[in-house]
């Protein structure tokens, strides 16, 4: 199943590439930045990240693609702490753990 969203992917920035004439990696990166809505775990609670910025993408050796999410917290921000389900009164489907996936 990730072997077909990987080429499908791949295929969808090829053609997005070839019709506006930006490089897939500036589409991707572009739509990456639009994507998620990032938190973290505090002591307090959870934290959302204002912005994040991608990383460049990279494909490694055996073909697979890369990227990182980055961002800066503000000072005033306590530290992050590790998530603990046991701290969260009522868990739902958006009190998850960071999850990642190999596309």
């Amino acid at each position: 199943m990730l072997a077909r969203i990987r080429k499908g992917l791949l295929e969808l920035l090829y053609s997005l590439a070839v019709a506006t004439s930006i490089s897939e990696a500036k589409i991707f990166k572009t739509v990456l930045v639009e994507a998620f809505t990032l938190y973290v775990s505090m002591s307090a609670g959870w934290f959302q990240i204002e912005s994040y910025r991608a990383t460049e993408i990279t494909r490694d050796s055996e073909g697979n693609l890369s990227f990182g999410l980055e961002f800066e917290l503000p000072a005033s921000v306590p530290p992050i702490v590790a998530y603990n389900p046991a701290n969260e009164d009522v868990p739902d489907d958006g009190s998850a753990a960071l999850v990642t996936a190999d596309l």
